[in-house]
């Protein structure tokens, strides 16, 4: 599979020319400058206005020269023993980065965090993490903030030949295994990525309306769902929300769509480290994908082994000598069970696993090769530096 290339993804520059024109000129690029976003509709302005007051713009500074803008949001504001009140942002470490290829921070780093109102306020760097490529960033002001609500999502799909819709009837039906606490992410559901632009003292709400898709991403980040929205690189970092303005996901940029975290992942993460004081990164030596994501032939040669399997996760590639390939894990196999629960989708994987480091799963997983269905003991190992993922810089 070919990975995401920051000068690629530009096309025609050297490395030269393309790094002088990102510093430049994206990230001073609102999102109204680009067509799409150009007239939004009362509904999709009654739902930025909604969560407006908890985004911000992440201004970074480095040996006093202003390098990049990004977006973010509050999720959270406590009130201190000197009448302050402390509150955390989530934005992309992306804005923190040297460069593509280190995972090292800037020198001389400092952040601004400006709030809807246009206060300024000096943010310090709380946690960052380069391989889920996120940061908190800590701010004290005099008040208390708005921060926003979060809505963790639902990514189970599934590709059921027998349940197509007739006339009248809704696509995608409700399945059993939905959790009416989750929001259900289901092709061409509408959702809007934010951000804030910040100039001429004027802090402005920036919004980009899409839908979700089931197209993959093709980034190192496996985790990563994308949306049609489009946003200027200004964006990074900012929330992508649902229909009532709940934070489903955070922003990263591409040219023709708009890559996110689910925000599922974005709080286990930080609530990690406010309990532990470091990152939990688990890792597994597989690639894997929700089944509604692979092609219909490959499909069709799954129903004709399984005609009963409708959800799971598939393995696109295992790494050899890792926890996946010694356990015996192959590609193409479905990932069924997790210790004994039913594995539905690769969320629902992620959280199975997530706590795991150091520890054995069960797993139980279907062949497409043989049509055998195996029970395999697999090691959640802890990821190391020199295997986190690639991003594109900024």
């Amino acid at each position: 599979m070919n990975k995401c290339n920051v000068w690629e993804q530009d096309g025609g520059y050297d490395s030269d020319d393309a790094y002088y024109w990102i510093e430049e000129n994206s990230f001073k690029r609102r999102f109204s400058e680009l067509r799409v976003n150009n007239y939004l509709d009362i509904y999709v302005k009654r739902i930025a206005l909604k969560a407006a007051p908890s985004v911000v713009s992440v201004q970074i500074y480095s040996g006093g020269k202003g390098i990049c803008w990004g977006s973010g949001f509050i999720i959270g504001c406590n009130s201190t023993v000197d009448t302050q009140f402390e509150s955390t942002i989530i934005t992309s470490a992306t804005l923190l980065r040297t460069d593509a290829t280190l995972n090292t921070l800037m020198d001389d780093l400092k952040v601004i965090v400006i709030l809807s109102n246009g206060e300024e306020c000096d943010g310090e760097i709380e946690a960052y993490d380069f391989h889920y490529n996120l940061a908190a960033i800590k701010i004290r002001v005099g008040h208390s903030l708005e921060f926003a609500r979060l809505r963790h999502v639902d990514d189970l799909i599934m590709v059921d030949p027998s349940k197509i819709s007739t006339p009248g009837e809704k696509s995608f039906q409700q399945h059993p295994d939905y959790d009416s606490d989750l929001f259900r992410l289901v092709p061409g559901i509408k959702v809007i990525a934010l951000g804030r632009y910040y100039d001429d003292e004027k802090s402005n709400i920036m919004a980009s309306p899409g839908e979700f898709s089931i197209e993959q991403c093709r980034f190192d980040c496996k985790e990563l769902l994308r949306s049609t929205c489009r946003i200027t690189r200004c964006g990074i970092g900012g929330p992508l929300v649902n229909c009532t303005g709940e934070v489903i996901g955070v922003n990263f940029f591409a040219l023709e769509f708009t890559p996110f975290l689910p925000i599922n992942i974005v709080s286990k993460w930080w609530k990690h480290f406010k309990k532990f004081g470091d990152y939990c990164r688990p890792w597994l030596g597989m690639e894997l994908s929700n089944l509604f994501t692979i092609k219909v032939c490959i499909w069709e040669r799954i129903i004709q082994k399984f005609p009963d399997i409708k959800k799971g996760i598939i393995i696109d590639e295992v790494t050899p000598n890792s926890p996946a390939g010694s356990a015996g894990v192959h590609p193409d196999d479905i990932i069924i069970e997790c210790d004994g629960t039913v594995v539905n989708s690769s969320l629902q994987f992620f959280d199975l696993t997530w706590d795991k480091v150091g520890k054995e799963v069960e797993l139980v997983v279907i062949r497409i090769s043989d049509g055998s269905r195996l029970k395999l003991s697999m090691m959640v190992a802890d990821i190391g530096p020199n295997q986190f993922n690639r991003w594109p810089l900024r």
